[in-house]
């Protein structure tokens, strides 16, 4: 299970987990605070919702009927504003969610030769982005995530392999490092998104975060 098939599962039934869902959630502290603070929202409006007490006579049962409704819609409202609380603190979950892409593609750090210029060239021009050196290139793929085609390349360095995600509308305000699942990561501002730059030894992350940086230059 993906992190966003988790929170797409925890805002559509916060009380309910699936054996799937829980299994994710034990090894991953982004989902499981993200579900925490769902059921949270969830229950203060349930507790709002339930001290108004419903009239005598005629007026009850129209009471009980809007009382349902409104529940239904404030667990609406609950998953919305958690997936905003979520998307607004993207150094804990927009980093756990690179780091499991990546994790889905181990073979992508043991590429040495350097990809045909041509297919660089092709996922690069879908995501309207140019590289200033792509035969740095040795692992290039066109992945989805958060429902958008972006580029997954390794880039042979001085320094070892570095894996970067080029994130088309995946918005940051500032730079970020991370250390999550093993890598060690930064998450930059750019043009058209963010760049997320992963190694497995992070001692030149931040110049080689600043190489790329300077080398992605966005066409469109």
């Amino acid at each position: 299970m993906t992190c966003e098939e988790a929170r797409r599962q925890i805002g559509g039934e916060p009380g309910s987990m699936s054996p799937a869902l829980r299994e994710h959630l034990s090894g991953c502290v982004a989902c499981a605070r993200f579900a925490e603070e769902t059921l949270r929202l969830e229950q203060r409006l349930h507790r709002a919702l339930c001290e108004v007490e419903p009239t005598h006579g005629a007026r009850a049962g129209l009471m009980r009927v809007t009382r349902r409704w409104a529940l239904a819609a404030s667990l609406v409202i609950a998953a919305g504003l958690a997936a905003l609380l979520f998307s607004l603190r993207p150094s804990a979950g927009l980093a756990a969610e690179v780091v499991e892409h990546v994790k889905g593609e181990p073979a992508s750090w043991s590429s040495t030769q350097a990809e045909p210029a041509a297919a660089v060239e092709t996922v690069l021009h879908d995501a309207g982005v140019s590289l200033n050196d792509p035969a740095q290139v040795v692992y290039v793929r066109s992945c989805v995530f958060r429902g958008h085609r972006v580029p997954h390349l390794v880039l042979r360095t001085n320094y070892g392999p570095y894996t970067v995600m080029i994130l088309r509308n995946v918005r940051t305000d500032r730079a970020q490092r991370f250390d999550e699942g093993g890598f060690s990561g930064m998450l930059l501002p750019a043009t058209g998104g963010t760049l997320a730059v992963l190694a497995l030894d992070g001692s030149h992350l931040d110049e080689v975060a600043a190489q790329v940086s300077r080398a992605v230059h966005w066409t469109r």
